[in-house]
């Protein structure tokens, strides 16, 4: 039944115009349900993984990784450079395992153990020092804490004396 008044054909137009216009709106602006809308670890690239040396001069850190200063503490003698040195990047923890599982074998750093979790630590060897890398996957996924620990090998036997 038409009511007296209402021009159908336009009512219908401008509807139609209203619900396309709302739908280009939603594709535009509104995201799917399964993008996951959290702030995202940047995916590993060339430049990302540029390896440098920052602390140590045998020890390589990807380019991404900055250095937090506050948080790290060297030693030098003039035999061995020790201490902490501390960074922290978006990149992806297990990125940065692989990383240090292959850069560190080119620095001739042996590998002794390794434990891999939310706090992975990676230990080397080399000559006269120790090497332990902890790497954070912070809450939320923000960004990746990596502290890199070299010490003194301590070469004494079980009588304590020097061997």
């Amino acid at each position: 039944m038409a009511v007296p008044g209402i021009h159908y054909p336009r009512l219908i137009r401008t509807f139609g115009f209203l619900m396309a216009l709302g739908t280009i709106w939603a594709c535009a602006y509104l995201k799917p349900i399964d993008d996951p809308s959290g702030p995202q670890k940047v995916m590993p690239n060339r430049s990302n993984l540029t390896p440098v040396y920052h602390a140590f001069d045998d020890i390589l850190v990807p380019k991404a990784m900055r250095i937090n200063r506050s948080m790290t503490a060297l030693t030098e003698t003039q035999t061995v450079t020790a201490g902490v040195a501390s960074f922290e990047g978006d990149l992806d923890p297990t990125e940065l395992i692989r990383f240090f599982r292959s850069n560190m074998v080119t620095d001739n750093w042996t590998s002794l153990d390794h434990l891999i979790g939310q706090r992975s630590l990676l230990q080397f060897e080399k000559h006269n020092r120790r090497c332990l890398l902890t790497i954070t996957d912070r809450p939320g996924g923000h960004y990746t804490q990596l502290e890199i620990w070299v010490i003194p090998k301590n070469d004494t036997g079980p009588s304590g004396l020097l061997k």
